[in-house]
């Protein structure tokens, strides 16, 4: 995460510290946290979750009497900034010295905005695709040869227009000598995915996984679980809250071809 932040775009905000403390903050003179307060803190632009065992009236007194003095202004509307990696960064590779004993290779790609926002999420599904393991799938050519001991694919947005696809995949030390070949047959994986296209039943199958673990929740930390849900009802409306956010809301074969093509190489 600190090297995606470190490699991109100089001008754009996600280069800077997102968190601070007191000795930091510390240094910025009062009136300008005063401005900035002024400027940006109102409810119209928060989301809050409270997560409790007691009755919900109780819960919604509550929140009145810790929320109530929040002011209400008029939202500042959002800067448009650009992508977060610069043209410079695409097809480059990035060697990182690991502290500890490390051998993973990262492949990830910026997607275009207007997948950020799709219902259909074609990446949810091409990292569905690829993360099943099935017989003569990327996870099981890799192991065969020697290459892997494992792979993990992702997709994961940042805020409401920024998406991220990309895969993890930790090394043998064959595959460290032969990273070439790995990121060739990463890259005929996903071809065969564009020649062939994802069948429909991974959209049901994946879609039927997410509900069965919405159903059947494990226990965790309520500090995990109220930032979770904080982050998540920003991107969908309480009406429909949480079926946007984790269900995949049709299969779309034309919107999944364009995903796969913007990830060619010869793109």
């Amino acid at each position: 995460y600190m090297v995606q932040k470190t490699i991109a775009n100089p001008t754009h905000p996600h280069t800077k510290f997102s968190t601070g403390n007191a000795a930091t903050l510390g240094k910025i003179p009062a009136t300008t946290l005063k401005s900035w307060f002024k400027k940006h803190y109102a409810a119209s632009g928060m989301h809050l979750v409270i997560y409790g065992k007691q009755p919900l009236k109780v819960l919604r007194e509550k929140a009145s009497e810790l929320f109530a003095k929040v002011p209400r202004r008029h939202p500042i509307k959002k800067r448009k900034y650009g992508p977060i990696f610069s043209k410079d960064t695409q097809g480059k590779m990035v060697f990182v010295k690991p502290l500890k004993h490390l051998r993973q290779l990262s492949i990830m790609w910026e997607v275009p905005d207007f997948f950020a926002r799709a219902p259909q999420k074609p990446f949810d599904l091409i990292v569905h695709a690829l993360a099943r393991g099935q017989k003569y799938s990327l996870a099981e050519r890799l192991k065969e040869k020697g290459l892997t001991e494992s792979i993990e694919p992702y997709s994961y947005k940042l805020g409401a227009d920024y998406l991220f696809f990309g895969i993890d995949l930790q090394l043998t030390e064959k595959g460290v000598l032969n990273k070439e070949e790995v990121i060739t047959q990463v890259f005929q994986a996903l071809h065969h995915f564009k020649i062939n296209s994802i069948p429909k039943y991974l959209f049901q199958e994946l879609n039927e996984t997410q509900a069965l673990s919405y159903q059947y929740q494990k226990r965790e930390h309520p500090f995990q679980f109220v930032m979770k849900h904080a982050g998540m009802i920003a991107e969908e409306s309480l009406a429909s809250y949480p079926r946007q956010t984790l269900f995949l809301s049709n299969y779309d074969a034309d919107l999944l071809t364009q995903a796969l093509i913007w990830l060619d190489p010869k793109y």
